[in-house]
């Protein structure tokens, strides 16, 4: 398989979406299931499924009689798939499974980055005004 990174630029640009499908096919899916996982409609998920596979990410096996089993043909390097974590969080949409951020583990999904966001924003304004203070 084919690894690919945001290093040598590589990267196709797609929306978090289309990302998200891209993650949940850590293990072959069909579109039914990718739906049943996002909890958007199926016609939504074959439509960043064909982005996918424009992009040469994915690969589809249609075998007569069988539903159409979508899979991973390249992969992405670990920090990729952190950034597209990240941006996927940030979109609110769920992380699929596997795929969470190790220092964003049992917070809610979509929530992460604003928490960790918050925390950060807080200690800035303790700092500043303790600077003030002294």
């Amino acid at each position: 398989m084919n690894l690919i990174g945001s290093e040598d630029g590589s990267v196709p640009k797609l929306g978090p979406r289309t990302w998200w499908v891209y993650l949940a096919l850590g293990e072959p899916k069909t579109a039914l299931q990718l739906s049943a996982e996002a909890g958007i409609v199926e016609a939504s998920v074959r439509k960043h499924l064909r982005r996918l596979e424009r992009a040469a990410l994915v690969t589809r096996s249609e075998e007569p009689g069988a539903e159409t089993i979508y899979r991973r043909i390249r992969e992405l390097d670990r920090p990729t798939v952190y950034a597209l974590v990240g941006r996927v969080d940030r979109a609110r949409l769920v992380t699929p499974e596997g795929e969470r951020l190790p220092e964003y583990a049992g917070l809610p999904p979509g929530r992460a980055p604003l928490l960790v966001g918050a925390a950060v924003l807080l200690l800035l304004v303790a700092g500043a005004l303790v600077v003030l203070l002294v």
